[in-house]
């Protein structure tokens, strides 16, 4: 098959080349079955027509919009160049022939010689003049063709630009964490720097395209007004977007900073009042030192609900954040704002439990105190009323109804000693384990 195929693609081209010998061949075999005059005739109505298509087909070239508009009409005359080659024989074959006249019929063959030389005459400066119109309309459709193709690739080129840019802006409408954000300001930045460069490329398509509409008609120019007029409200359009978008950025860039800030305080109130509970909790020794252990175990709960407002601005920002972001950022954020307010709430919960713990301490040893009075109060009363029996005892002239009486009083004041005691003996197992508690 292989083989095959060699030997037809030979052929063929052998077939090819061969054209040209051929045409000069049937062309030959032609113009000697084909008068002269009858062929500068051919020649000069074919220029006729061609001239005329050439007239009629100057307004709608002056008028063609689009490279493939003038692709066309360059294809259409690069074929009359291809019929002027071909044609190009048949003025040859006139130029070269000579009126077949007999040597006795010169005088009487002299008027056809001129008539037949003006014709010719004429014809070549017909063929010269057709040929130079068909290479000035090629080159000419050729330099046309080239600009067009430069303004509607420069145009296709920022279409593609522009669209690029839109889809890259639309994937910012959620953010992402701080340095993402970061980042993508500063790729904002970037971005507007070249949109203003851009505009340089928009203004070079509209004096391109203005100058490749100048003269026509304003029916066909209107789908190019129409291309420069989308190029650029889509140039304002893309300029005014990442304008908005750094503004909201650089807001977000705040909002980050400012969570940031809010996170930094709440966790140092955190950190400075678990510090401060750790210490008030070595402070239970006495009545004094449960007391300062109560006022500043006050004093902590509250100042540190004081500071919720500063919990609250940070809720309100990282809620804020949780609105432009993107959900796996939207999730860490949600989770840290979980835990402070958990480790927020367990501090206050643990210095609301360790105050009532140190009030109800208080509480004990104030009944300690009291009950201790109580108690010396009686113990001294007891001295006192012992100090005066013993006084009596020592009297040698007591009688003996007093010696009654005083043993009355001593037992009497035994029993009060034994209540005393008793007293003391619970005062001091509960005030003692209690305390240490």
């Amino acid at each position: 098959v292989h083989w095959l195929s060699m030997r037809d693609s030979s052929a063929r081209r052998a077939a090819v080349s061969g054209i040209p010998v051929v045409q000069e061949k049937l062309h030959q075999l032609q113009m000697d079955k084909l008068p002269s005059r009858h062929a500068i005739s051919e020649v000069m109505s074919w220029i006729s027509l061609m001239e005329s298509v050439i007239l009629k087909d100057e307004e709608d070239i002056r008028n063609a919009i689009g490279y493939k508009a003038i692709h066309e009409y360059l294809q259409k005359y690069k074929g009359f160049k291809i019929d002027l080659n071909c044609k190009q024989l048949t003025a040859d074959f006139v130029n070269q022939s000579v009126l077949q006249i007999s040597s006795q019929d010169v005088e009487s063959k002299r008027s056809d010689k001129t008539d037949f030389a003006e014709q010719l005459g004429a014809m070549n400066k017909s063929w010269q003049l057709l040929q130079g119109r068909v290479g000035e309309k090629i080159q000419m459709l050729e330099g046309l063709l080239e600009s067009w193709s430069e303004y509607e690739n420069s145009v296709q080129s920022l279409k593609a630009w522009f669209a690029n840019q839109e889809r890259k802006l639309k994937e910012q409408h959620l953010l992402g964490d701080r340095n993402s954000v970061e980042n993508a300001l500063k790729d904002c930045q970037e971005l507007e720097d070249l949109i203003k460069a851009k505009e340089k490329e928009v203004e070079k398509i509209e004096q391109n395209g203005l100058a490749l509409i100048q003269n026509k008609r304003e029916e066909v120019s209107g789908s190019v007004m129409s291309t420069l007029q989308e190029l650029r409200q889509t140039w304002i359009s893309l300029d005014r977007t990442v304008e908005q978008l750094k503004i909201q950025l650089t807001s977000a860039l705040g909002q980050w900073s400012n969570h940031k800030a809010a996170c930094d305080e709440i966790n140092g109130h955190l950190m400075e009042a678990r510090y401060s509970l750790s210490r008030f909790r070595l402070l239970t020794g006495s009545s004094e030192a449960v007391q300062v252990q109560v006022d500043n175990l006050q004093n902590l709960h509250d100042e540190l609900e004081k500071q919720e407002g500063g919990l609250q601005k940070f809720g309100s920002i990282t809620n804020q954040l949780l609105k432009e972001c993107h959900p796996p950022v939207a999730e860490t954020l949600s989770s840290t704002l979980q835990e402070v307010n958990m480790r927020w709430n367990n501090l206050l919960e643990e210095i609301a439990e360790q105050l009532h713990s140190s009030k109800a301490l208080l509480q004990l040893w104030q009944r300690y105190k009291d009950y201790s009075k109580q108690c010396a109060s009686a113990i001294q009363r007891q001295e006192e009323q012992t100090s005066v029996l013993l006084k009596a005892a020592t009297n040698k002239d007591i009688a003996d109804d007093e010696v009654t009486k005083w043993i009355q009083d001593c037992n009497d004041l035994l029993k009060g000693l034994e209540t005393v005691k008793d007293s003391l003996f619970i005062l001091l197992p509960d005030a003692l384990i209690s305390g240490s508690r």
